[in-house]
């Protein structure tokens, strides 16, 4: 019969066309052609799978990729390499089906030799189930086992295609780790433990569980419909709570799972991390910059009740920190008209120089300890977005809430409702504000405490700008350098034009507001200069002390 040609358009990475490209390379580019990642470059499998091939096959495929040798062995030459590299590569995606995988390890003499091509019995005893390689060039390029694990067990590629979780999403990786541990009368047993804890000791079939907790399980049977105790666990180690019905404790593996993917999805993205200010400018009026060399005139003129410095900031930075932080202060309770006084809220906030970091350098404000961090590296510019954290949480706390106003708005006052509803929606639109700040979450990590498009992070970009805004003009790079950082190609995640308008305004009816409810006071010009009285000093002069060479003041 006449051979049969090639027809129609040329559809190319055919074992001829490879070598057509290899015949006419150089011999260096040869040498880098004949490596497996070029020649059998890994499969795009989700590809694979959406054509009809099933996951097990693929997997199968993949074992057949792993058993060869990445590169050229000694005694074994490019070309041969090549060829028997793209010989396995071929029987393999011949396979599309078990049963063609079953073809394979049948093999034949004639057209399709499948195995025996590679691999051959020891002997033709049937019982006989040794195997030995085809050919010297297969011994040294082939792992044998890996192949020979599925011939007389087709079964075992779903089953190790299942253990491995191959082409698993991590939703589904995730969904393995979880069980629930269904505790019983006839299973549980309970006592008292200590003062504050019960023994609950639960008998399965292949092992015994006890968890020590503060509820006793076999009372909490009399309060299930379903005469049953459910813990869900995760990763067979990790309690994450208990339930009294089956329902309830997948209902708690749906919101812990959700939980740690969104952890683990944000951790795969990049931080955005606001530029170092090499530079730290100011204009307007002068409140004697490096005038002060204790950190108590933070204390005495806004009611600070503390700060810190870390061990690694010089003399210079602190000097330089508290001066900065001072004229800082001085610009921002001018600009939003409230008191100095009113600059520590209450006198619970604290302030930290180069001290309390995070891996990433950043400004940050800690609702637990209520203490910004003006970092070393990248602090200065925050000061405005991390004292909005701090007064988002002291409405909070007037209001008998623990974290954030604007992430509690149930029990706050028209105006902060007025104002975080200002962040998201317009005129009955989403902000363009709004809209950047979801961007933001997909392309980025957390900011400092939450998703960007979250009430709190909104706030204090918000309220960064406001401070900007109500400078007039005036430059204050400590205070309020970072406020319009937050660019991402055309994405902006802080509010502007209108929208900005708009919502400086509702910043404006809400100091109103909290000052005409007592949380706040209205600034007052006073006749005298802040800074009378204070001792000039030379910084190059100075030494400070601390135990551990870390400076605090109180």
């Amino acid at each position: 019969m006449k051979k049969l040609n090639d027809f129609g358009q040329k559809i190319g990475g055919a074992k001829k066309d490879i070598w057509a490209i290899f015949k006419e390379a150089t011999e260096d580019e040869q040498s880098k052609m004949a490596r497996k990642a070029a020649l059998w470059k890994h499969p795009k499998y989700e590809a694979l799978e959406k054509q009809g091939i099933p996951r097990e096959v693929l997997f199968w495929r993949d074992q057949m990729r792993d058993a060869v040798a990445p590169k050229p062995v000694k005694n074994i030459g490019i070309e041969e390499y090549m060829s028997f590299v793209l010989d396995v590569k071929s029987d393999a995606e011949e396979c599309r089906t078990l049963d063609d995988i079953k073809k394979f390890y049948k093999g034949s003499d004639s057209e399709i030799p499948g195995i025996f091509k590679y691999l051959e019995k020891a002997s033709d005893d049937p019982k006989d189930k040794h195997w030995k390689y085809a050919s010297s060039i297969a011994k040294q390029l082939l792992d044998g086992n890996t192949v020979l694990r599925y011939v007389y067990h087709i079964d075992r590629i779903k089953k190790d295609s299942d253990a491995s979780m191959f082409m698993a999403t991590l939703d589904e990786k995730e969904s393995k780790k979880y069980e629930i541990i269904k505790c019983t009368a006839e299973n549980m047993c309970s006592e008292k433990f200590d003062d504050k804890r019960f023994k609950n000791v639960i008998t399965l079939p292949n092992s015994i569980v006890t968890f020590f907790d503060t509820a006793n399980y076999t009372s909490l049977l009399a309060e299930s419909d379903e005469n049953a105790v459910y813990v869900p666990m995760y990763n067979k180690k990790t309690r994450i709570g208990v339930a009294l019905s089956e329902l309830e404790a997948k209902n708690i593996i749906a919101k812990d799972k959700s939980k740690r993917l969104s952890e683990k999805e944000d951790a795969k993205k990049e931080t955005f991390l606001p530029p170092h200010l090499s530079v730290i400018e100011r204009t307007g009026s002068s409140y004697n910059f490096f005038k002060f060399s204790d950190g108590g005139v933070l204390m005495a003129r806004y009611g600070l009740r503390g700060g810190e410095f870390g061990n690694y900031t010089t003399s210079k930075d602190r000097i330089g920190s508290i001066n900065m932080a001072y004229d800082a202060f001085e610009d921002l309770y001018k600009a939003v008209c409230i008191s100095p006084k009113d600059i520590s809220l209450g006198g619970g906030l604290a302030i930290a120089f180069g001290a309390r970091g995070r891996g990433n350098a950043m400004a940050h404000y800690e609702l637990d300890k209520n203490v910004i961090n003006m970092t070393k590296k990248r602090g200065a510019g925050s000061l405005a977005h991390e004292w909005g954290h701090a007064i988002d949480a002291y409405i909070a706390e007037q209001f008998g809430v623990h974290g954030f106003a604007s992430a509690n708005l149930s029990k706050m006052p028209e105006s902060v409702k007025k104002l975080v509803k200002a962040f998201k929606e317009q005129d009955g639109k989403e902000t363009f504000f709004y809209e950047s700040s979801k961007f933001f979450d997909g392309e980025y990590k957390k900011a400092g405490n939450g998703y960007w498009s979250s009430a709190h992070e909104m706030f204090a970009r918000a309220f960064a700008c406001y401070v900007k805004d109500k400078l007039d003009g005036r430059r204050s790079d400590y205070l309020v350098g970072h406020a319009e950082c937050a660019v991402s190609g055309v994405m902006v995640a802080y509010p502007r034009k209108d929208e900005r308008k708009f919502i400086n305004q509702c910043f404006d009816e809400f100091f109103t507001d909290m000052i005409e409810k007592g949380i706040l006071s209205k600034y007052e010009p006073e006749a005298k200069k802040e800074t009378d009285n204070i001792e000039e000093v030379n910084i190059e002069d100075l030494l400070f002390e601390g135990q551990g060479g870390q400076m605090m003041f109180f």
